[in-house]
């Protein structure tokens, strides 16, 4: 009999900075927060609908009702992703439920939960036991966007190039709501705004593939977080990673399109579209 303890998933005797593209690509996002800009709410925000009608825009044989969730889950399985782990805060016990009753084809999801936590970072910190011997693809459930196979190119764009982080940049007009990108040669990210009043850069980051290398220097940052931001941005981390050394690199989708509906304003124009 073994004496040693038993292996956690996630759990390895490599270095945290090696990978390969034989990593498994898996799914994260953060689903703690309060949806404080929205007001109350009879549902998790993660959850609102977008389409009444039965399946909505979603696969054939679907029942219930497209929610907002449901895109960043198809955009999951679009770049052959077949696991996510949601990071769920106490009390939105909802989501787990629904999706149970109205799955993705092909997408087996799991929940880490938490009582609370103060930042996106902090979040998908609380996921490392699940994703350190992974590549993960991160994106926001209350964001939708085109193209939908984002991720398979900011997939590509790591292998290709070796890079720890891929991020997916899309054409913004509001800086001040999000983090600006400055990329140099080859694509690489030589400069993150965060939440500038004003821009010259043309993409903020939306999307993110990373490696074991970055996920292990989240989860450090975490120990000791950087202060003096009214709440910890994750563009905030990708800054201090490039900084430090860590190879970052842009993938532009200057055709894209992104729209938050963590608003009223947001929720009204994706009513309003319902195609995305």
């Amino acid at each position: 009999m073994s004496n040693s303890a038993p292996q956690l998933p996630g759990d390895s005797d490599e270095e945290p900075g090696s990978w390969s593209a034989a990593l498994p690509l898996v799914g994260l996002i953060p689903a703690a927060g309060r949806a404080s800009r929205l007001g109350a709410l009879p549902c998790s925000k993660e959850i609102m609908p977008l389409d009444l009608t039965p399946g909505g825009a979603r696969a054939q044989g679907a029942d219930g009702p497209r929610v907002v969730c449901h895109h960043l889950l198809e955009c999951f399985t679009a770049a052959d992703i077949r696991q996510a782990f949601v990071v769920l805060r106490d009390g939105k016990w909802d989501i787990p439920s629904y999706l149970c009753r109205e799955p993705v084809t092909g997408l087996d999801i799991a929940y880490v939960a938490v009582t609370s936590t103060d930042s996106v970072p902090e979040s998908l910190s609380c996921a490392r036991p699940f994703v350190a011997n992974s590549r993960v693809a991160m994106g926001f459930p209350d964001v939708l966007f085109e193209p939908r196979d984002a991720f398979a190119h900011l997939a590509r764009c790591q292998e290709e190039s070796g890079c720890d982080v891929a991020l997916g940049l899309f054409p913004c007009a509001t800086p001040w709501m999000t983090d600006m990108v400055e990329l140099g040669e080859e694509g690489r990210v030589v400069d993150i705004q965060i939440r500038p009043a004003t821009s010259q850069l043309a993409f903020n980051w939306l999307l993110a593939v990373w490696g074991p290398r970055f996920t292990a220097f989240l989860s450090e940052a975490m120990v000791n977080p950087i202060t003096g931001e009214k709440e910890f941005q994750l563009g905030t981390l990708f800054k201090q990673a490039a900084a430090e050394g860590m190879d970052l690199r842009g993938v532009p989708f200057p055709d894209g399109y992104f729209l938050d509906i963590g608003t009223p304003e947001g929720y009204g124009e994706a009513l309003r579209r319902r195609s995305i």
